[in-house]
């Protein structure tokens, strides 16, 4: 098995995602990548980060409603970037 190293590539990454344990392991995993990861557990501070600085990656889960999604594909698109949007649906659960 490869040693995990980190990308030649850093990408500015918006998750948004309101379970904290999910949102956690993204900014976890794309953090030791060397991406910089800004998350939101809502449509509302996830707005305000789109905001303040353009994103080339969104992971947005499913949980926060198709009226939020859209608002934030839409903002994300006024931002001027070609923001990869990937949703993140289903629920997981813990089993001992």
């Amino acid at each position: 098995m490869a040693a995990f190293a980190p990308s030649f590539v850093s990408l500015s990454v918006l998750v948004v995602e309101p379970d904290r344990d999910l949102s956690l392991t993204f900014d976890t995993i794309l953090g030791h990548d060397g991406h910089t990861v800004t998350v939101s557990s809502n449509a509302s501070s996830a707005m305000d980060a789109v905001s303040r600085q353009p994103y080339e990656l969104a992971f947005i889960g499913t949980r926060i409603g198709a009226s939020a999604i859209e608002a934030l594909g839409k903002a994300l698109r006024a931002a001027g970037n070609d923001t990869a949007i990937v949703l993140v649906a289903g629920l997981a659960e813990h089993v001992d």
